[in-house]
Formats: structure tokens, sequence, C-alpha cells
């Protein structure tokens, strides 16, 4: 079974007609009632025309009010079918949030911008799909989803604020990022220049080093998974395929893929584990792509690209992108080699070697071997007169 579906690269882990609800299952608070037996035809009617009679005057009144004040439901009914109209994907009303807009989505579901009330701070709200949410083993996964990525407190991941259920809906609550994906980035950009993509190289490292320390193992990491805030600060999201080294129930079957073509790594394909290496490698993929304005593998069929994973090796950077030094290209290299041991072992160990292409000589190996084993903050090399670093 291959958990993505195969006919583009770039697909998510869920194809969209699996997730969307279609009209037939997205219900109206009345056609629900209907026809889950609370209401005659008659009743509905009734209720409807006072609603728009009440719209013309200026006043606003949901159905569901209008039809406990005419006695034809009682509050508690009125609970149960909003519930379930939220079940089914009818509404995205969630308490103490006002949602402003749909923003984009994940793996598992839609993505909105809101309002948290009671703080008075807009917020990213994700929504597990009104489809997926009838499964259990969705649910759960949309829990360690949330639950996962709540373990993590760092300036250059998408930290997770709160998770729940309201009115029929599952939800979790994240920080609102002000900014643009490095997909989208790519897409009108095509090139990251040198000293860009090693900014890049070094915040991801460090997102990918507190994961580490966690035990957490991203497994999707990618373009449309980076956020670039509008103060320039690279933040990885979506943990739907995060994986919790500590304590990991069995949440794939065996044989399954879970990845993204374009970026996933060989272990990934063969099924055969994967640990922080992994997202190394995804990690080399998007640097690759960053530098060269294509993936390292590009085919019509996914199936294809994860051959190439497994099987050849991608055009050296040098020919692609001229303009990228032979130390960055190396890099790059060595996050995709074919098996793990040749790769960077921990992104620590790739932090380091980041650290003297940012600011060149000034950093020495023995100020980079004095760095703590998770930086806390990006490294600032000793000048000792000799020089400053690269901005």
């Amino acid at each position: 079974m291959i958990a993505h579906s195969l006919e583009n690269g770039e697909e998510q882990y869920v194809p969209w007609e699996d997730w969307v609800a279609d009209e037939s299952t997205v219900m109206t608070f009345g056609r629900l009632a209907l026809q889950s037996g609370f209401l005659e035809d008659e009743e509905l009617d009734a209720a409807v025309m006072e609603q728009e009679a009440r719209r013309k005057k200026g006043h606003t009144s949901k159905l569901g009010q209008i039809l406990v004040q005419r006695g034809s439901l009682t509050e508690e009914e009125v609970t149960r079918i909003f519930e379930l109209q939220g079940t089914l994907g009818g509404h995205t009303e969630l308490e103490g949030y006002d949602v402003i807009e749909q923003i984009g989505q994940g793996s598992m579901g839609r993505i909105y911008k809101a309002r948290q009330l009671s703080m008075n701070r807009v917020v990213a709200l994700k929504v597990l799909s009104p489809k997926l949410a009838m499964d259990s083993t969705y649910v759960k996964r949309f829990l360690r989803e949330s639950r996962l990525a709540g373990k993590l407190r760092h300036e250059n991941v998408v930290f997770v604020l709160d998770a729940g259920i309201s009115n029929g809906v599952h939800y979790y609550v994240m920080e609102y990022v002000e900014g643009r994906t490095l997909k989208e980035i790519l897409g009108f950009r095509k090139k990251l220049s040198e000293k860009e993509l090693v900014r890049l190289a070094l915040h991801m490292a460090r997102a990918l080093a507190h994961a580490h320390s966690n035990g957490v193992v991203h497994r999707d990491v990618k373009p449309s998974n980076i956020i670039v805030s509008n103060i320039r600060v690279p933040k990885l999201c979506d943990f739907g395929l995060a994986k919790d080294l500590n304590f990991d129930p069995s949440v794939t079957s065996a044989g399954t893929v879970l990845g993204t073509p374009l970026y996933i790594s060989p272990e990934q394909i063969r099924g055969t584990g994967c640990d922080i290496r992994s997202d190394i490698y995804s990690l080399g993929a998007t640097l690759y792509h960053c530098a060269c304005g294509s993936a390292p593998f590009i085919s019509s069929g996914g199936a294809t690209v994860m051959l190439k994973h497994l099987t050849e090796e991608p055009t050296p950077i040098e020919q692609k992108a001229p303009g990228i030094s032979e130390e960055m290209a190396e890099t790059i290299h060595r996050m995709l080699s074919k098996e793990p041991d040749g790769r960077f072992q921990t992104p620590t160990e790739l932090w380091r070697r980041l650290v003297p292409l940012a600011y060149g000589e000034t950093a020495t190996e023995v100020e980079v071997e004095e760095l703590p084993d998770e930086p806390d903050i990006l490294y600032k090399a000793k000048h000792k007169g000799r020089g400053k670093p690269k901005k």
C-alpha cells in the first residue's frame, strides 16, 4: 500500500477527494434536523420564514435559536444536531474562536486563520476533515500529530497552543505565522542565493536538532512544510506523519510508504524504518531544490521518482547551479547519501558543518567544537580581529 497517491509527486498524504465532504454529505442545520427525525417539514418551513422576516428587519437569528423559541426543538436537541453537523463538515464554528478565512490544507485537514477570543490574538486552526473524522484511526493520528507538535517549543518550529473537539469538530490551535511557505517562494524565485541557502539550512538544522532532542522524527520535510515568516525566520510545520521515537505504537501498516516522493528518503521507501537521518535526507533534497530550481529527481509519476531515490544519483549541483560553492554542494550531496551512515548523523553535526559556510574563516574548527550540542541561537563567530562574519 502506498500512502501517497502516486500520480503526482507533490500530492499530500491523503488525496483531496478522500477527505473533502461532498455536497451529499455536508448538510445544513435544517436539512440535518429533518433527516434525523427531529423536525417535520412544516415546522422547518415556518422557522425559515420567520428567520427571513427577522433578517429583513435587520435582526440576525440562528435557525436553531428560532426553533427553540417556537418550541419545535429543545436546547439539548439543537446541541446534538449542531455537533453532528460539525462532524459532517457543515460548519467550522468552534467555541472560543472566530474563524476568519481558510489559509491552506495539511495532510489531514484544512487550516484556518482565526481569532482566539479569550486572548484576543490571531491563531491558526487545523481542523480534521469531516470524512476522516468518521474513522477512529485518523482521529487517533490527528491527536498524535497535535501532541507530538505540542512537545516542541522552538523558534524554528510552528508550535501548538491547544487541541480539542468543539461542536463535533476535531481541531488543534497553532501559532499564526505571517509569511509564505518555501514552496510559494520557490514558485516565483525558482532558486535561492547561497547566502539564503546557508541561512535556511542553519535554521532547519536547529529545528531538527530540537525535534531530535525530543525524540521526534518529522518524516515529511519539504518546501511546503517550511514557512518563512515576514521577518525571515523559517519554521518547520505539519507533523502529520511524525514519529515519536520514545513511544511509537504501530501507526503505519507493513509496506506503507509515508512521505512525499520528491523529498522522501530511501529507507522510508523501503519501509526499513527511519530516524533523524531520514529528515536530514529530506532536508538535503529540499536544499537541492532551493539551489538548483528543481528537486533531485523529477518524473510524471511518484513511483518513478521514488525508484530514482533508490537507484540513481542526482545531477551534481555544480552543473545546475554554478554559483553554489563547492563546500555547500558537497554538504548537500552528503545529506543525500543513499545510506543513512553516509550522511551527517545528527542535525547538530550538520549545523556545525554549516557554521563555517555562513561565517567563513572567522569560525575556526576549535570554536565550532566549543558549541553546545543543541544550539539555542545562531552562532556568532568570535572575531578576534580577523574580520566580520558574513551577513
